[in-house]
């Protein structure tokens, strides 16, 4: 995406590929090192500059979330 969404779907897509992306990198970084047996973990932290950007990222998941929800696979690996 090219700038900021300037429009309800713009953000709703930005949100729902941005968590689909994340979600498959965190998957494929807990899959990779992990001896068999194991139990698989991938601790992510997000970092804010202040509270203002976090209210915004925070704000703009939960308007989106129900979207987010329903478009994100679901892994089956444990």
């Amino acid at each position: 995406m090219d700038g900021l969404p300037d429009t309800v779907a713009k953000e709703r897509q930005f949100f729902v590929d941005w968590t689909r992306e994340l979600l498959q990198t965190v998957i494929e970084l807990a899959v990779s090192d992990v001896p068999p047996g194991e139990k698989k973990s991938a601790p992510i932290h997000v970092i804010f500059f202040n509270q203002y950007e976090q209210r915004l990222m925070l704000e703009g998941l939960a308007r989106n979330f129900p979207s987010i929800l329903t478009s994100t696979p679901r892994s089956t690996t444990s």
